[in-house]
C-alpha cells in the first residue's frame, strides 16, 4: 500500500511509503496522489494514558474531556481532546492539543491541497521498545516513546524527566524502520470531534464527465427551448404574411403582382377613398 507522510514543521517535508520503503522523498508539500498522514512536532502535543470503563464513542470522548480538565492548567475550551484505542493494558491515550494549533495545520494542508487522513503525533510513530523507551535525537530536540509514555522536549528537560529509564536511541534514517506497520495501526488520530475528517471537495474523473454530461444536457434542452421559441415566432410570423398576402389579393385587382401587401393595398383604398391599415 501506498501512504505518504507530510511533517508538519515550520518548512513541511514529506515522505512517500510502499509498504515499509521510502520510495520518495521531499521537501515542501507531497502531490496527494495518496493517502496523506500529517505528522505534527510532539512539544505540541500532550499525552497521558487514562484507564476508562467500557463506554460508548460519545461518553467516552465525554469522560475524557473531565479527565483533560483536571490535568491541563488551559481552559478546556482552548483545548481539542482526543482519544485513542484501548491497548494490552487497558488504557487509552489521551491527547491535548491547542485549537488553534489543530486549525492551523489543517488550514496549511488544505492551502497546499491536502485533507490528511489522519493526524499523528511524532513520538506515538516510534517504534515501542519491549523495555525502556524508544528515543529520537533531532538537533537536541529528544522524542520518546516508550509503554504509556510518549513526548518531545529539549535534551535536558527530557532527560530529567526521563532519569534513569533504559533508552533505545535510533538514528534519524532508522526512524523509516517498520514505519508501514506502525502506520497501519495508529494508537491515536487527532482528527476527531470538530476536527474529523471531512469528504475531500475535490471532483473525480466520474463526477468531472457526469457533471459535464448534465451540463451538456442542461445546455442542449436549453437551446432546444431557443430554437423551439424561434421556431414558433417564425411560424407565426409567416403565418400572418400568408394571411396578409391573401388579404391583399383579395383587395387588388386580379392578377396584381405583390410586391409590399401592406402599402399596395393601402394604396388601392386610398384611391378609392377607404382607410388604410391600422398599426
Amino acid at each position: 500500500m501506498i501512504r505518504q507522510l507530510v511533517f508538519l514543521d515550520e518548512a513541511p517535508s514529506w515522505l512517500r511509503l510502499e509498504g515499509d520503503s521510502v520510495v520518495a522523498r521531499g521537501a515542501g508539500w507531497p502531490v496527494a496522489d495518496a493517502p496523506v498522514i500529517a505528522v505534527v512536532p510532539g512539544e505540541a502535543v500532550v499525552l497521558h494514558w487514562v484507564e476508562l470503563p467500557p463506554l460508548a464513542p460519545a461518553q467516552a470522548l465525554a469522560a475524557a474531556r473531565l479527565l483533560a480538565a483536571d490535568v491541563s492548567a488551559a481552559p478546556l475550551e482552548q483545548l481539542h481532546v482526543a482519544l485513542g484505542a484501548v491497548e494490552a493494558d487497558g488504557r487509552r491515550p489521551l491527547a491535548l492539543v491547542d485549537r488553534t494549533l489543530m486549525a492551523d495545520w489543517l488550514a496549511r494542508a488544505a492551502l497546499a491541497g491536502i485533507n490528511p487522513a489522519a493526524l499523528v503525533p511524532l513520538p506515538l510513530l516510534l517504534p515501542l521498545p519491549a523495555e525502556g523507551v524508544t528515543l529520537l535525537d533531532d538537533d537536541g530536540v529528544w522524542t520518546v516513546r516508550g509503554a504509556g509514555l510518549a513526548f518531545a522536549a529539549e535534551a535536558g528537560q527530557a532527560a530529567m524527566m526521563l532519569g534513569d529509564t533504559p533508552r533505545q536511541t535510533i538514528a534519524k534514517a532508522d526512524f523509516v524502520t517498520g514505519l508501514g506497520g506502525r502506520l497501519a495501526a495508529l494508537p491515536l488520530d487527532l482528527r476527531q470531534g470538530d476536527f474529523a475528517e471531512r469528504p475531500s471537495s475535490r471532483l473525480d474523473a466520474r463526477r468531472v464527465r457526469r457533471l459535464a454530461l448534465l451540463a451538456g444536457a442542461a445546455l442542449l434542452l436549453w437551446l432546444a427551448n431557443d430554437v423551439a421559441g424561434l421556431l414558433r415566432n417564425n411560424l407565426a410570423a409567416d403565418r400572418a404574411e400568408a394571411e396578409l398576402a391573401d388579404a391583399a389579393r383579395a383587395a387588388l385587382p386580379r392578377g396584381t403582382a405583390l410586391s409590399d401587401p401592406r402599402a399596395q393595398v393601402a394604396a388601392r383604398l386610398a384611391r378609392l377613398g377607404g382607410g388604410g391599415f391600422a398599426g
